[in-house]
């Protein structure tokens, strides 16, 4: 996803995605995700350098932090500002894990988020910062129940 936004699903079972633009208005949240143990959300607002436009400007990711679920919730945000992440308000440094939960940079610009998804293997997440704002990728969508919802949910 990128850009005011556009969003790409790949249609489970086919060689096909479906594209599709989000508009509304700026200052907003969006689910992007809702599953058993995940819960995917964005920062909805204008872009700096061009009013007109919208963009993603934080993700935040809360996801219970075990894979059996006994354990309590972390909170990921990724803020397109310094292309910052943060796990629980602490800031990452490259790396960062919370038992089962991992925050990984990779170049500079771009983190990867993993998180147990109760009892399924774990969903794995590329958030990368691009110019004034950020690009969401779940590499994992298939360790996703097929209650998930949202707007890249079934």
């Amino acid at each position: 996803m990128i850009g005011d936004p556009l969003f790409t699903v790949n249609i489970l079972g086919r060689d096909e995605s479906m594209c599709y633009e989000v508009r509304g208005k700026a200052e907003a949240y969006l689910n992007l995700i809702s599953d058993t143990c995940t819960s995917v959300n964005t920062l909805y607002d204008t872009v700096p350098s061009n009013p007109s436009l919208h963009r993603m400007s934080k993700i935040g990711i809360k996801a219970v932090v075990s894979a059996d679920a006994t354990g309590g919730c972390s909170e990921i945000e990724i803020d397109v500002n310094n292309c910052s992440a943060t796990i629980d308000g602490t800031p990452c440094d490259i790396m960062a894990q919370v038992e089962d939960i991992s925050v990984r940079q990779y170049m500079e610009r771009q983190w990867r988020v993993r998180v147990p998804n109760c009892g399924r293997p774990s969903a794995v997440m590329w958030i990368t910062c691009d110019g004034e704002m950020l690009r969401f990728r779940i590499a994992r969508g298939s360790n996703l129940a097929p209650t998930s919802h949202g707007l890249l949910g079934n």
